[in-house]
């Protein structure tokens, strides 16, 4: 008898035999967790990419003009100001622009 085998029992076939189907059954099923884990990281991005493009359309269609922006925030009583009062801000405006 060879010195390696001398501590080991004799090898049962039934039990190589099934050490055999477990070992083909773990392969099988570390291919298919692989496999759904793939998918489902696949699924998590499309479906972040998704919100992602979701919000960019949603935040764009809320997104108001300049002027109206600009109307809504200066009270209703300014736009009602006399047009020769108007005509005095519009030149002095005119100038600070020049002046930047």
């Amino acid at each position: 008898m060879p010195d390696d085998e001398m501590g080991r029992p004799p090898v049962n076939p039934r039990r190589q035999e099934l050490e055999q189907r477990l070992a083909v059954m773990e392969t099988k099923a570390r291919d298919l967790a692989q496999r759904h884990g793939r998918l489902a990281a696949g699924v998590a991005l499309g479906v972040a990419a998704a919100l992602g493009i979701g919000m960019l359309v949603y935040r764009q269609s809320q997104k108001q003009s300049v002027v109206r922006r600009m109307r809504s925030s200066i009270p209703d009583a300014a736009w009602e100001l006399p047009e020769e009062l108007i005509a005095q801000l519009r030149t002095q405006l005119q100038r600070a622009a020049k002046a930047i």
